[in-house]
């Protein structure tokens, strides 16, 4: 058990002292500060902190070791200490077969990682969602081409099989015309709507995933965020290596910040307490990264994002 002293943690803009107790990989314990702790510290004096950041790869599944070593490097650049990939099924009867290949291709991520699904809107049906409850996969990607394939599909019943396992489905208008996309997502959202199914935008490639999608795959409070009972994953940024003001005009205790770390190289970065990056030495740790299988989607979802639209691009 040990102590995070004396960072400050970046919250919406602003530039928060914050102090953490990590025990077993995980926060047992936040505050601004714990002055009476006489055990380990770690002090982080003129370090910004900010949480580890979930990104989807779209590349990474099948890489050799080589690329795959330095695929892990760029996204541990951006921040990202949880890897979300998504094999392709084309028939329910792979599922099964798809998920134990691609946990098999990431047996050497240093990264933790989340298997999804993509899959044609054609086989999505009551049994695929009990197959994901099964399975712990919590998010599909369904390809669509058309408004006459979201009419053909039992949404009642897809519905109905949800209420005990909700699986997040993303929009995958990929291969769509693009004069048919605007209807498409309309028509899609209407569905969802009616059917109150939690749905979401396609995660861009290696950009960071949004608060309310992780909560809706259930990732969260585990990842993405830093409270108690998450896991200890974030970055630490210099603070006088990226501050744009001089000294003088030094930002005070929670004082808003326009600084955009998010675009931003982290000095550091570190999964549940393990350094990976450091400036620019990296230590890859092959089979360190665990496969995330969610319990339950949702459970921490606000009512107003529980059921949120993909936007129009």
């Amino acid at each position: 058990m040990y102590l995070l002293d004396q960072v400050k943690k970046l919250e919406n803009g602003t530039l928060t002292p914050r102090s953490y107790l990590i025990s077993n990989q995980k926060i047992q314990y936040v505050n601004k500060s714990l002055d009476k702790w006489n055990q380990r510290r770690l002090n982080l004096a003129g370090f910004v902190l900010n949480k580890g950041n979930v990104m989807t790869d779209d590349d990474i599944l099948g890489m050799e070791l080589a690329p795959f070593q330095i695929q892990q490097r760029q996204l541990l650049q951006k921040g990202c200490t949880t890897v979300v990939v998504f094999t392709q099924v084309n028939y329910e009867r792979q599922m099964s077969s798809q998920l134990k290949k691609a946990k098999h291709q990431m047996t050497n991520s240093s990264l933790d990682f989340l298997i999804g699904l993509k899959m044609p809107i054609g086989i999505l049906r009551p049994t695929v969602i009990r197959n994901c409850q099964k399975n712990r996969v919590p998010v599909l990607k369904v390809q669509v081409n058309s408004v006459n394939e979201l009419n053909q599909v039992p949404w009642t019943h897809i519905a109905q099989a949800m209420l005990t396992y909700p699986v997040v489905l993303l929009l995958d208008t990929h291969d769509c015309q693009k004069k048919e996309q605007a209807a498409l997502e309309s028509s899609w959202n209407w569905y969802c709507r009616k059917y109150r199914i939690p749905t979401d935008k396609v995660p861009n490639h290696q950009i960071p995933w949004s608060k309310p999608l992780i909560q809706k795959t259930g990732l969260y409070p585990l990842k993405g965020e830093l409270i108690i009972g998450s896991d200890t994953d974030y970055m630490l940024f210099l603070e006088r290596e990226i501050s744009s003001i001089d000294n003088s005009q030094a930002l005070s205790v929670d004082e808003s910040t326009e600084l955009d770390y998010d675009e931003r190289e982290p000095n550091i970065v570190v999964l549940r307490g393990r350094i990976l990056k450091v400036n620019d030495d990296y230590s890859l740790v092959p089979g360190y990264g665990c496969h995330i299988q969610v319990i339950k989607p949702g459970r921490f979802v606000p009512i107003t994002e529980a059921h949120g639209n993909v936007e129009s691009s």
